[in-house]
């Protein structure tokens, strides 16, 4: 048997995490954190791993 106990109640959020909604260019940079998609999300952090891969290769390099 799994009990829950709800600690805090949270505000609905200002932008749907689900769908392709269109909102104005205001509140989607307000919120940007929140309209951030996982397939760019993803594609930050790839770049963010290379960049830190090739950051290694030239210290090891002593350039």
């Amino acid at each position: 048997m799994l009990i829950l106990e709800v600690l805090s109640e949270a505000e609905e959020l200002p932008l749907p995490v689900f769908g392709e909604p269109d909102y104005p260019e205001d509140i989607r940079l307000k919120y940007r954190f929140l309209d951030l998609k996982k397939t760019l999300h993803g594609n930050i952090v790839l770049r963010s791993k290379i960049i830190q891969s090739i950051r290694n290769r030239m210290i090891q390099n002593d350039f």
